[in-house]
């Protein structure tokens, strides 16, 4: 009889596959391999279950829920591609602690400061421009 795969196994497998895609993965591979670490390290064995991921996610407690969140997208991926070859695994839900990222709010210039600007750095290929225009 074989023993099972480790969680370590499994990641590699994963990340090999994905990499194999075209993918770096850099951070996200970082991630599950620790991930993977705290897993093993646990006794964990079988079937990926949602409460182990979120234990995971949510370390450090210290973290906030966007960190939280975006731990728990990539182990995320990561389930849904084991679930495959393991129909017992459990994919976290989506938004468990909120949106994993954070738009930041863009900057719309007024016509003043588009004038300002304007003035301050003139573009060398413009002839001439028109502060009506603006």
């Amino acid at each position: 009889m074989t023993r099972p795969a480790t969680m370590l196994e499994k990641v590699e497998r994963y990340l090999k596959h994905r990499r194999g895609l075209g993918y770096q993965l850099r951070i996200e591979g970082g991630m599950l391999k620790q991930f993977a670490a705290f897993a093993d390290a646990n006794g964990h064995r079988g079937p990926l279950t949602t409460e182990l991921t979120v234990q995971w996610a949510q370390r450090p407690s210290a973290g906030d829920r966007l960190y939280w969140a975006r731990r728990l997208e990539v182990v995320r991926c990561f389930a849904k591609y084991l679930s495959v070859s393991e129909p017992d695994t459990e994919i976290p839900p989506r938004g468990f602690f909120g949106p994993a990222h954070r738009r930041t709010t863009p900057h719309v210039y007024t016509n003043g400061e588009v004038a300002d600007l304007m003035v301050r750095h003139p573009n060398p290929w413009v002839k001439s421009w028109d502060k009506k225009g603006v």
